[in-house]
């Protein structure tokens, strides 16, 4: 199926593109031209050129997912927004600029769709021969995580003077203002906006890696370094329930396969015993965090997710409450949630789907995972995806989803390479 033979340098080539390709979306700053990376503006480009190509080949419920996202966007061309909506005391957003931050997201949604596309279709003409490249890029992004977070320790000004440098597109933006509001400027958020997400991110690349085959032991402890330190560097609770989800299900799937590897089924009880010690450990942690969060922005990182008052982000009850109050349609109102002439921040992926694309594009996202659940074993580095989707958001900073979209399309390639599941299809 899959047996193509290339010459060195082709292979050499691509080794090259590619590298740089998964650097770009990892490392590279943002073009000021969207306000993505320029490797993908070439993809979704090229995409574009090259789509007819794809029309035999599309899957039809990812295709339908795209669909219901793209008319949620149209439709907000037809309703009828406030001249004027406070994000914040000092961010407010035109009817205009809502309609330009709906196409922009939905944009962001397609070259997601294309990135997919085009690394799992060049990974598969290449037959994995780029597995090694990706891991090495991946060990760069950790050690260079820990770098940023040395110099952030040793001196914060000079920190965020190299990343108004390099990453200028991604700092200077009129969020910045609610992030230094929320106390977020005196953590850990690496090259992204918002330390969660930094934490996220940095944790799907360090599971992607301690999952890998092909990894050396050097690049797995690397990984675990990153991985660990992560949670106290960007002070996320969320990171940290991510980790330990990871720990929890990675001893569950390593316990159920011990016989097939080799592995004695008498290891599990010392392996509860260091999860229940991580457990404790991580409690630990937590008051810490807590303790931390409070000094930095005045909210108690629990009072947060059971305060019912919406200023002190008191986030369960809000889900509850939304859910009852605001009924959601099939097809959704675009990226910027209005009711009743408010803005409303949905802090939860879940609802941010619910109620921007619908009800439809939702149950799709529902089952497009479950369609999947038998390979769980494979995609154990989503568990930070999955925690940023529920908790904070996949979706607000691209590079966090790029990031996932990247591994996911290496993981679903290498799953079709080794016959688990058929060629993946373009979206």
């Amino acid at each position: 199926m899959l047996t193509m033979n290339y010459s060195k340098d082709s292979v050499r080539s691509a080794r090259l593109v590619f590298t740089l390709l998964i650097l770009d979306i990892l490392l590279g700053p943002a073009s000021p031209l969207g306000g993505v990376q320029v490797s993908l503006i070439v993809i979704m480009l090229m995409f574009a050129i090259n789509w007819p190509q794809y029309l035999q080949h599309i899957n039809p419920w990812r295709s339908l997912l795209l669909l219901s996202i793209i008319l949620s966007t149209i439709y907000s061309f037809a309703k009828e927004f406030p001249d004027t909506v406070a994000i914040s005391d000092q961010i407010s957003l035109t009817s205009n600029e809502i309609i330009v931050e709906n196409v922009k997201r939905c944009l962001y949604i397609l070259i997601a769709a294309a990135l997919y596309t085009t690394i799992v279709r060049v990974y598969l003409k290449y037959q994995g021969a780029l597995r090694g490249r990706v891991d090495s890029v991946l060990v760069v992004a950790c050690l260079i995580y820990l770098l940023f977070a040395a110099l952030f320790k040793w001196s914060p000004d000079i920190f965020y003077y190299l990343k108004s440098i390099f990453f200028i597109v991604d700092v200077d933006v009129s969020g910045q203002i609610e992030l230094e509001n929320a106390g977020y400027l005196k953590r850990y958020s690496f090259i992204l906006l918002d330390p969660n997400n930094a934490g996220y991110y940095i944790l799907m690349i360090s599971l992607f890696l301690i999952e890998s085959a092909s990894a050396t032991k050097l690049q797995k402890l690397i990984a675990w370094m990153a991985a660990i330190s992560a949670p106290l560097l960007n002070l996320s609770a969320g990171t940290l329930l991510a980790l330990l989800g990871y720990m929890a299900v990675a001893m569950i799937f390593r316990s159920r396969d011990g016989g097939k590897g080799g592995q004695s089924p008498s290891l599990m009880p010392g392996r509860v015993l260091l999860l229940v010690t991580m457990v404790a450990l991580s409690g630990v942690v937590l008051i810490y965090l807590t303790e931390i969060s409070e000094l930095i922005s005045g909210v108690d990182l629990i009072a947060r997710l059971t305060d019912p008052d919406y200023s002190s982000g008191g986030r369960l009850d809000k889900y509850f409450l939304t859910l009852s109050n605001e009924i959601p349609g099939l097809i959704g109102m675009g990226y910027v949630i209005i009711f009743d002439s408010e803005y409303f921040r949905p802090h939860s992926d879940h609802l941010r789907f619910i109620y921007s694309y619908g009800l439809l594009s939702y149950g799709l996202v529902l089952m497009i995972v479950a369609r999947n659940i038998k390979n769980a074993r494979s995609y154990l580095f989503a568990v930070p995806a999955i925690a940023a989707f529920t908790l904070n958001s996949l979706l607000d900073e691209t590079r966090l989803l790029y990031t996932f979209v990247a591994l996911l399309a290496i993981v679903n390639a290498e799953l079709a390479l080794r016959g688990k599941v058929s060629v993946p299809r373009p979206f």
